[in-house]
């Protein structure tokens, strides 16, 4: 294995692992949320079921701030924004990318 197939194997391994990490978080989304409202304020959640409730809550609250995110498309915008701020990707959207592949090999 030389040192491109280990970088491309070590990359491939990190996005794994990151793809796993991010959907078991969306699981917990409402637990992290309801936590740090039950430490904000400790008095209102005295019950399993309350927590349950605020859990969900939490979730339904985070997924409204997402759905608002992509309906008002700042998203978009955000993506726009890291494209035309990185040198490398607008080159090589402008097929301008050529010689700069020899240079990186």
């Amino acid at each position: 294995m030389n040192k491109h197939q280990f970088r491309r194997w070590l990359v491939v391994q990190k996005y794994t692992l990151l793809r796993g990490y991010s959907w078991l978080n969306v699981a917990l989304l409402g637990v992290v949320a309801a936590a740090s409202l039950k430490a904000a304020f400790p008095g209102l959640i005295d019950s399993l079921w309350k927590f349950i409730a605020l859990v969900i809550l939490g979730f339904v609250g985070l997924y409204i701030v997402g759905y608002i995110d992509y309906r008002y498309r700042f998203l978009h915008e955000e993506q726009n924004y890291a494209t035309e701020t990185n040198p490398v990707l607008l080159a090589g959207l402008r097929g301008e990318l050529k010689n700069e592949n020899k240079r990186m090999a």
